[in-house]
């Protein structure tokens, strides 16, 4: 079965399985979304791309693939994936397409670069010389990412918080993170004064806190609700077996691993605020849940529920594609 098959060392087939999942799922035809609410990077990519739309399907491909790759790598480098183990590959590629928005290009895929590449700055935290240097450079990277989807300005708290977990923290490090974060909005609100336009986007940007709300669609198809249920178990499998069998790895391994349950709980808060982004938030955090599973497989033993729980994933997003195709 498919989890057999990630954890055993046979490279070829696993590759075989996500190309083939790729090629599926490059069937289906691109879209870009329109903006909502604070998001001025976002707001010029669309302006330049959304008239073209080789430039959407290969901005789309990007996005997605340089993140899902280098969270791979990254996650072998520090020892949360065992070497040869693609289980990250195939389940972001799973969960990330699993619903109708999947196929969108949205502030929320283009963020997650920034948020990859930042939170390997983070994790250098402990054994770099330079651990300033990569705070900095870290809380930057997470600036940029809420440029282009403004509720993960929200995440400056995530980057403290990897001070506690990483470091001994101190006041000069907290304004550190504080100081590097607001660096690029004083830049692009120096431009927008420049222009005579500061306090439209002041106005606008404010509503980033003041967007509290949860959309609930309750007429979720049956399928849907389905594959959640799967979901929610799978995720609270694997974070109780992260959290209770933790102390048996190495502490930067458990650190790690720490920061990143914290992310996804993180991520799932910042839903209240997501506001007319809901649809595209769950994508984040269905990367995030993509990670934490991966981590959790890793170490698994097969049995016979968590492969019926992947296989029946497949046939759900299989359907979901058949529609999107022919419906």
């Amino acid at each position: 079965m498919l989890i057999k098959l990630f954890n055993g060392k046979n490279t070829t087939k696993q590759l075989f399985i996500i190309v083939a999942y790729g090629l599926l799922i490059s069937l289906v035809p691109v879209s870009i979304a329109p903006n909502y609410g604070f998001n001025p990077l976002y707001v010029s990519f669309y302006h330049l791309v959304a008239n073209h739309p080789w430039a959407i399907k290969l901005s789309f491909f990007l996005a997605l693939v340089l993140p899902i790759l280098l969270t791979q790598f990254y996650s072998q480098e520090r020892g949360l994936l065992i070497r040869k183990h693609y289980h990250f590959l195939f389940l972001s590629l799973l969960l990330l397409f699993s619903n109708f928005n999947a196929w969108t290009l949205n502030p929320v895929i283009l963020s997650l670069l920034f948020v990859v590449i930042g939170t390997q700055k983070l994790f250098q935290l402990e054994q770099s010389d330079r651990a300033s240097e990569e705070l900095a450079f870290g809380a930057m990277l997470f600036s940029f990412a809420s440029l282009i989807y403004s509720v993960l300005a929200w995440d400056v708290i995530l980057v403290i918080s990897a001070l506690f977990i990483f470091r001994q923290v101190k006041v000069r490090e907290i304004v550190l993170v504080l100081t590097s974060f607001l660096i690029p909005y004083i830049y692009l609100f120096s431009i927008f004064f420049l222009q005579g336009r500061f306090m439209e986007k002041f106005d606008e940007m404010q509503r980033i806190f003041a967007d509290y709300f949860l959309p609930i669609n309750w007429g979720v198809p049956w399928y849907q609700m389905v594959f959640n249920g799967l979901l929610l178990f799978l995720t609270v499998a694997a974070i109780v077996r992260l959290i209770t069998k933790n102390k048996s790895k190495l502490i930067q391994v458990r650190e790690y691993t720490n920061f990143i349950v914290l992310s996804l709980g993180f991520t799932i808060i910042l839903l209240l605020v997501a506001g007319a982004n809901t649809a595209y938030h769950y994508q984040l955090i269905l990367f995030y849940i993509a990670l934490v599973v991966s981590i959790y497989f890793s170490d698994l033993k097969t049995n016979w529920y968590f492969e019926s729980i992947i296989l029946l994933i497949l046939i759900h997003n299989v359907y979901i594609i058949f529609l999107q195709l022919y419906a």
